[in-house]
Order: C-alpha cells, then structure tokens, then sequence
C-alpha cells in the first residue's frame, strides 16, 4: 500500500484513505441557511392569503352590505349591487385587503408556525400537540390584527360608499378627520375575534387532520378541504358575532356610533333577538368555507415544496 504525505495537498486536516488512494478535499461549503421552516411558512402564507382574498371577495362585499343594513336579503344585494356597478361592484374596496391579506397570512403563518415550535419545545420536546397549535395560533393572531385593523377598515369603508371612493382617497379622509388612531377604530373587536378566533382555527385544523387524514405529512385536497372545513365552521359560528359588530363599528359615522362592541351586541340581541347577530352568516360562510380551503391548500402545497427543497438541499 502507497503512503501519501498529506502536505502535499496543502491542507491542515488528515486526508482519508480509502482502498489505497486518497480522496481529494472537497471545496468548502457554507453551512449558513435561511431557516426555510420560517421562511417558506411566511411566503407559503402570503401567496395563500393573496388567492384566498381574491376568490372570497365578491361574497365578502355582499355580508359586509348585509351587516351594515344597506340590504334586508341576500339576493336583493347581488341584484343591487350589479345592476348599479356590474362585477365592477362586488371587488369593490379589493385592494386594501388584498394588500393586508398577503401581509397578514406571510405574518400569521410564520408567526404561528415560529410560536407553536417554541412552545412544543419547552412543551412536549418538540412534538407539536393540537394545543400547541392552539396556543401558537392566539400568539399570531395577535400580530397579524395589528395590520388587519386598518385594511379591514379601509375595505368596510369602500364597499358600502355609493360613489368611486378610491382606497388612497380614503386613507386620506381617515388620518385627516382622525388621525393614525381613526385607521384602528374597532380593533378591540378585532382582537376579541383574533386572538381566541385563530388560536381555535389552527387548534381545530390540526385536530381534524389527526381525526380525518390518513397521513398528516401528506394529506389530499379532499382531506384539506375537510379539515378546513371543520375549522371555518368552528371559529366562525363562534366568533361571527363580533364580526358583524366591528363593521357596523367601522363603518358608522361618529354621531351614530355606539359606544362599544358590546353595548352594540345588547342592543341587537334586545332588538332582534339572537338571530340579529347572525345577519348575513350564510352568505359569509359560503364565503369562507372555500376561502379557507384555497388557504389552507397553497399553504400546505407550498411548505411541502419548501421542505422538499430544503430536504434536497440537505
């Protein structure tokens, strides 16, 4: 067997032998990465929100008319609402959320996804439980109300003005009559549905993907659509309520607004009863049930291409 002098290769570290001949050092690799759990959780849920808003918005136009009382039925709004602006009418005010949808979703994924592994960590060692997910989905959804406020209100605003508002005009109208404070009139009541509404969300997605799929890693669209499903159904029959209050909230003028969410709430229910604050749920679940779906699928579509990618990588 030849013996080679490692000085001859110019390197500081032992070089291995192998069936008599040396393997030659390999140029070094830098081992820094971009943590792609996080990374590809915030463009996986920015992309997810952008489609999602898109396809729901025409419907979200038609509760939001709904809420405020600019129409007694469902079909008297569609009816409306085209003959006065054509299609043109129900993606008005689409921009502002569209915007903050994006924003919000990269936002709450990564948020969401950072926060349940920190707490599965010191929880479980590691293994994320559907409370984890619960817990990590309240933590997030108490970022992601921080920038769903304004766009929120902003959208509210333009889909019940009579008139071509522009969303940069209502910018301007707002900060000029309140300030910065007046883009957050009814964040209390978005942080009421948030906070406990997403941490319930994401606590129930995970839950339904034990209960429904065959393989968590690799579940079908059908799988996906049922577990989004069951999530919409349970956060939004709970929290749709305060829903209804914050755009009433948003989108009354100062001399007609109530003091509080719930004073609102004591009032409706006194008024009309419980069913008064389910005004126009159908129309918004309709709404949501596939909104969720198209959210929820990108998003599992393109984390497992992220960590296919990253596997590979690896």
């Amino acid at each position: 067997m030849a013996f080679f002098q490692p000085q001859a290769f110019d390197v500081s570290l032992p070089l291995p032998v192998v069936h008599g001949t040396v393997e030659k050092p390999k140029p070094a690799v830098s081992t820094i990465r971009f943590d792609t759990s996080a990374m590809g959780s915030f463009i996986a849920g920015g992309a997810a929100g952008g489609v999602s808003r898109v396809v729901s918005h025409p419907l979200d136009t038609v509760r939001v008319k709904l809420n405020v009382g600019l129409h007694k039925t469902t079909t008297d709004c569609v009816v409306q609402t085209a003959k006065a602006d054509g299609v043109r009418g129900f993606f008005r005010g689409l921009s502002p959320p569209l915007t903050c949808s994006v924003l919000e979703c990269a936002v709450l994924f990564q948020a969401q996804t950072t926060a349940t592994k920190w707490i599965a960590d010191r929880r479980n060692g590691g293994l994320a439980t559907a409370l984890d997910h619960t817990l990590g989905g309240a933590a997030a959804g108490f970022l992601a109300s921080q920038i769903l406020t304004p766009g929120d209100l902003i959208k509210s605003r333009l889909q019940v003005s009579k008139g071509d508002l522009s969303p940069a005009q209502c910018v301007r109208n707002t900060l000029a009559d309140k300030g910065l404070r007046g883009l957050f009139r009814g964040h209390i009541a978005t942080m009421a549905v948030e906070v406990p509404g997403l941490g319930l969300w994401f606590g129930t997605f995970d839950f339904s993907k034990t209960m429904i799929c065959s393989n968590r890693d690799a579940a079908t669209p059908s799988e996906i659509f049922g577990c989004s499903t069951v999530s919409a159904l349970v956060y939004h029959s709970a929290f749709y309520p305060f829903n209804v209050a914050k755009a009433v909230v948003q989108t009354t003028p100062d001399s007609q607004r109530p003091k509080g969410i719930f004073q609102l709430l004591r009032e409706d229910v006194r008024n009309g009863g419980l069913r008064s604050l389910y005004r126009g749920f159908g129309v918004h679940m309709v709404r949501v049930i596939p909104g969720t779906a198209v959210m929820f699928s990108v998003h599992h579509f393109l984390s497992n291409m992220f960590s296919s990618n990253e596997t590979s990588a690896g």
